[in-house]
């Protein structure tokens, strides 16, 4: 059953008053990532197709609600809303100018808040110069970066990509590089022991792990 508008408030509220620095994905399925209350086309490539940023277009009705619960309970703190799979500067600024039209609709002070993308789709890696014109900070999402780079869908059975690869590393070195916005590691690379000395090494300074990595990484930081 989907979450009213009230329950994702509550949600976000409880949250919000936990933690000083949070930062909010925007709806995120599509690819292995179902939920039973949208109704998303059977895809030949569903990693390929309607995911993340790609819902603003489709189901627009259920990105608003969202935007406006988070607009709702940011009340006055300086939420971070990140935008997943974007794939051109174009993609974020429009979704970026929906949820300035929102606000507006809902008469939502929204000026504290910052607005970010995620790094998974490589054309981003082209395109870094450009978005630092309009993004406040980056995510790198090393999981979906990954098997775009390699072209190896990461749920299957047979095919594995190396999460070690020096590719991937050259990857966060370009966007480390040329990124003039904070930039931060979100995926399974963040925890992983034998790479977090060569992510300090590249000057990434924030990383996103999952609260069973943390004390470990800690430690891994503490020692390098």
């Amino acid at each position: 059953e989907k979450p009213s508008f009230e329950m994702q408030v509550n949600a976000y509220k409880k949250i919000f008053s936990y933690f000083d620095d949070i930062t909010v994905r925007t709806l995120d399925v599509g690819g292995d990532k179902a939920l039973p209350y949208i109704d998303l086309p059977k895809e030949e490539n569903p990693f390929l197709g309607i995911r993340g940023i790609r819902l603003f277009k489709t189901h627009p009705e259920l990105m608003e609600e969202q935007l406006h619960a988070i607009f709702t309970a940011a009340e006055h703190k300086s939420i971070k809303i990140m935008f997943p799979m974007v794939s051109s500067v174009e993609e974020f600024s429009e979704a970026k100018i929906f949820a300035q039209e929102i606000a507006q609709k809902y008469q939502i002070d929204i000026s504290k808040l910052l607005f970010g993308i995620m790094i998974e789709v490589p054309s981003v890696l082209f395109l870094i110069k450009s978005f630092n014109e309009v993004v406040d900070f980056y995510s790198i999402g090393t999981n979906d970066l990954t098997q775009y780079l390699f072209a190896i869908e990461r749920t299957h059975t047979t095919l594995k990509t190396d999460e070690l690869s020096p590719v991937i590393f050259d990857a966060i070195a370009v966007t480390s590089k040329y990124a003039t916005k904070p930039v931060s590691i979100c995926g399974e690379l963040a925890a992983n022991q034998k790479a977090i000395p060569k992510l300090l090494e590249l000057g990434i300074e924030t990383l996103s792990v999952s609260a069973k990595s943390i004390a470990q990484t800690k430690e891994e930081i503490r020692h390098v």
